[in-house]
């Protein structure tokens, strides 16, 4: 009991420690404009200006909460790169299906900026983590054997059956 209850423990922990740390999208600003064959999608938000941000776009609909398209032929400040603090802008270059089919009145585009962790090295939680498991695996191999088993006893295996015959010679 004592071993699941350690053996839960360790897993929050590393869930907690291992999630993916990302930005708050909130301070966003976004703008966007229809041109012949493509969108111009222009975006600002705040954060450090030295940190490199994966940048992402996904146009949405106002009437229908399910729409969502991710554009594919895109150009600009999208992807990673040094982005925060300054107006930057996207361009999607429609295909003739994706211009014919965009007739609403309602789009709008979320923009994800989620900053890249620079690693420089094995980061703290990794020793923890290694510690943690390495307690349990302790435990596990040096706890106390079930005593109400026969220690005494020993397994064979059975004799392995005869060899067949060979019929119709």
């Amino acid at each position: 009991m004592k071993l699941i209850k350690i053996s839960m423990l360790a897993s929050a922990v590393f869930l907690i420690l291992f999630t993916p740390k990302c930005d708050a999208q909130n301070n966003i600003n976004t703008r966007f404009e229809i041109q012949s064959h493509k969108i111009i999608i222009d975006y600002e938000f705040k954060g450090d200006s030295t940190a490199k941000y994966n940048v992402s776009i996904v146009l949405k609909r106002k009437s229908v909460p399910n729409f969502s398209i991710i554009p594919k032929l895109t150009e600009g400040d999208i992807g990673e790169g040094y982005y925060a603090n300054k107006l930057r802008q996207v361009v999607w270059n429609l295909s003739q299906q994706e211009e014919s089919s965009l007739t609403a009145d309602d789009y709008y585009f979320e923009v994800f900026a989620n900053k890249i962790e620079e690693s420089s090295g094995i980061k703290w939680y990794v020793y923890v983590g290694g510690a943690v498991l390495g307690g349990a695996a302790a435990l596990l191999l040096t706890g106390k054997k079930n005593e109400s088993a026969s220690s005494s006893s020993t397994f064979t295996f059975p004799s392995p059956p005869p060899h067949p015959t060979k019929i119709g010679k």
